[in-house]
């Protein structure tokens, strides 16, 4: 591959990165891979890049352990999964009590089985 050619995935790579990053989705994988790049690009080219790719490092470490944080679209459809799985299972939990409701108010109607 070309460096030119290096060059450009490289770049829409960071990009679709930080499209995902803006957007708080997948914070912690895209943080991870954004690490990943910044690496491999820290080792290929030494601090001739600049210092920019270790501030995309240290950025991507402190992205990939401490996530986003509470306003991402992560965390935000996670709250709505939880809220969703608490509210059906308390649906659940009142349908078996009407059920055992019923079934006790109609135990003193049915005739013992002699």
């Amino acid at each position: 591959m070309r460096p030119l050619e290096l060059t450009l995935w490289l770049a829409l790579l960071e990009f679709f990165m930080g499209v995902f990053l803006f957007a708080g989705m997948l914070t912690r994988v895209v943080g991870s891979l954004g690490l990943l790049v910044a690496v491999l690009q820290v080792g290929w080219l030494g601090l001739s890049g600049g210092l920019l790719n270790l501030a995309l490092a240290l950025g991507s470490l402190l992205v990939a352990l401490r996530g986003g944080g509470s306003s991402t679209m992560d965390s935000v459809l996670g709250k709505m999964q939880r809220r969703s799985i608490e509210r059906e299972a308390h649906r659940a939990r009142v349908r078996a009590e009407a059920r055992v409701a019923r079934h006790a108010a109609d135990a003193p109607l049915r005739s013992p089985k002699t």
